[in-house]
């Protein structure tokens, strides 16, 4: 079964059992985004309808224009498990993780950078 986890007035981001999808309400275009180790839990479309933040294990940022996409987290070894996703006034997206360790990503043009906030 589909199941929503964010939606803007243009996208709406859903998974289906570990298979995230984004869908562009505006032309019905369903793109199957990332196949995740269980299921995605969380997900976020930035205010401006930039960028997708989908969360499980492991962090998917998604440009919602280009269709270009940057993982973190989904390496055996270095998971990371995540818990909530949030984005701050300037922009920046921040992730915990299980263990409450907070990451800030910046998205900057064509590239996404992940930093263990401290």
């Amino acid at each position: 079964m589909e199941r929503t986890l964010a939606e803007s007035k243009h996208f709406r981001i859903t998974h289906e059992y570990e298979q995230a999808f984004v869908i562009n309400k505006t032309d019905g275009m369903r793109r199957a985004v990332c196949r995740f180790y269980g299921d995605p839990h969380t997900a976020l479309i930035d205010r401006d309808e930039r960028f997708a933040v989908i969360c499980g294990c492991g962090i998917l940022v998604y440009d919602l224009a280009g269709g270009r996409a940057y993982s973190f987290g989904f390496e055996k070894g270095s998971e990371i498990w995540t818990e909530t996703v949030t984005q701050n006034d300037d922009g920046s997206i921040e992730v915990t993780d299980e263990s409450r360790n907070a990451f800030r990503i910046k998205i900057c043009g064509d590239k996404a950078e992940i930093h263990h906030k401290t």
